[in-house]
């Protein structure tokens, strides 16, 4: 995937935005419990479990829920409010996910209207030309290839001068290479954003596996996390024979 230099010049902004034993639901969890942290500069990746989860994890994180446990802190402040605005959430189903039937240039248009821009032909163009993505401007949001799509949906997000963080919300559900979505969220956070990508349980398989070394960004599934992933404890050889004998006996 080819990825456009990054153009915006925005005052670096340190943030932090810490999930910690965040639960949604009790008897029946609709998200597990949850533990990580985003930061300027870095991505993160969450897998979920289930169909559901992630747009619920994406409005834990963004402020927009409270979770039935734990807390939700930004820069080590309760995330309510205000802090609320500072964190976009990209293409999450049922909430902000564009509608399938509208064109890419006219979802353009939109967006700069919502933001209190005048969505001129020519600005739409730039905007469109800017991203490399100009060939789909007639096409309808359901047609766009994956990557066309994050990109579009994320890019339009951070015109609002108050992101600071950004949430790109199960994009391998429209299909296209784990890869690519890492790869463009980590474009992103060099821009300075903090990246928060929810993908599913698959997709972060793959993603860990091309960048093991990032482990600590990368997180599976509570309950699915596989054993192939875990780092191996070294074996000592001595309890080892003790509990065979142990079990023989």
């Amino acid at each position: 995937m080819n990825v456009s230099p990054a153009i915006d010049t925005r005052e670096e902004t340190v943030v932090e935005i810490a999930l910690q034993q965040v639960q949604v639901g009790t008897r029946r969890p609709i998200l597990p419990v949850t533990s990580f942290t985003v930061r300027s500069g870095e991505v993160t990746v969450q897998a979920c479990p289930t169909d559901q989860a992630p747009t619920v994890l994406a409005l834990v994180a963004g402020g927009q829920m409270r979770p039935s446990r734990g807390k939700v802190t930004y820069n080590g402040r309760r995330l309510r409010g205000k802090l609320k605005q500072r964190i976009a959430i990209v293409d999450a189903p049922t909430v902000s996910e564009p509608d399938d039937y509208v064109t890419l240039r006219r979802t353009v248009a939109e967006e700069y209207t919502y933001i209190g821009r005048v969505a001129t032909a020519g600005r739409v163009q730039r905007f469109l030309d800017r991203h490399e993505i100009s060939d789909y401007s007639d096409w309808h949001m359901i047609e766009l290839p994956p990557s066309v799509r994050m990109v579009a949906l994320t890019e339009l997000a951070l015109l609002r001068p108050e992101t600071e963080a950004v949430i790109i919300t199960t994009p391998d559900r429209h299909g296209g290479a784990a890869g690519d979505v890492y790869e463009y969220s980590k474009h992103v956070a060099s821009r300075g954003y903090a990246v928060l990508c929810i993908t599913g349980t698959t997709a972060a398989e793959e993603i860990l596996r091309d960048h093991f070394n990032e482990a600590d960004h990368i997180h599976l599934a509570p309950e699915e996390a596989p054993m192939a992933f875990q780092r191996e404890a070294p074996v000592n050889s001595s309890s080892s024979s003790s509990t065979e004998g142990t079990q023989a006996s």
